[in-house]
């Protein structure tokens, strides 16, 4: 089952395209904080907002693997 996602969560969704001083990690971490601001705890929620927060050579990482390799947020 897909969990809803909080729409304005994606007006304040940091982005990440790997071309700034800022590491994955960080960015990772952001986006936790962001779902915790909203109150979102479901695993496919956070996959999603994290693809969604991709952009660049980042996004294009992403969409360059293997469909179903990522099975959960862990």
């Amino acid at each position: 089952m897909l969990h809803d996602i909080p729409t304005n969560v994606f007006k304040t969704l940091p982005k990440f395209d790997a071309t700034t001083k800022k590491i994955a990690y960080e960015h990772y971490v952001d986006v936790v904080n962001l779902a915790k601001i909203h109150n979102i705890h479901h695993e496919d929620v956070m996959v999603i907002l994290l693809a969604h927060s991709f952009k660049g050579k980042v996004l294009d990482w992403y969409r360059g693997l293997a469909s179903g390799s990522i099975t959960s947020w862990a």
